[in-house]
């Protein structure tokens, strides 16, 4: 008979874990997959036309996230990366890339933030408690 190993709170923390990762990945990859089906058909991929003003609040939106995040010390650089290369994007006039960069910021602000609440209150089942 197989001994199982870990307890129901470490397996509840890796669960919520890999939840937050596929969530991030899958935010971050985005749905390529317009653009695929347009090509095979011979049309031209269909372009994001969101104006800049939208784009705009996005990036506000992704560092107002982000500053929540950082104020309880769970900020991921990456989150300040992609809220950078945003702002390049959308000065240069590539509206595109700057909505997919916002877009990836905001989703990795928003992690972060869910990080931050969930360590909030996991930390306390990791301190060892001691007996009365």
């Amino acid at each position: 008979m197989a001994r199982r190993v870990g307890s129901k709170a470490m397996n509840k923390r890796i669960k919520s874990l890999i939840s937050i990762c596929m969530i991030t990945l899958l935010a971050a990859c985005g749905d390529s997959g317009n653009q695929v089906k347009s090509a095979e058909r011979g049309q031209a991929p269909q372009e994001n036309t969101a104006p800049k003003s939208s784009v705009a609040e996005i990036i506000a939106e992704a560092e107002k996230v982000y500053a929540a995040a950082k104020e309880r010390e769970h900020a991921w650089t990456i989150t300040r990366k992609h809220i950078k290369k945003a702002r390049e994007a959308l000065s240069a006039g590539h509206t595109e890339a700057a909505l997919e960069s916002a877009e990836r910021a905001l989703s990795t602000a928003q992690a972060s933030l869910i990080q931050a609440k969930r360590e909030s209150v996991a930390w306390k089942e990791r301190v060892l408690k001691t007996s009365s």
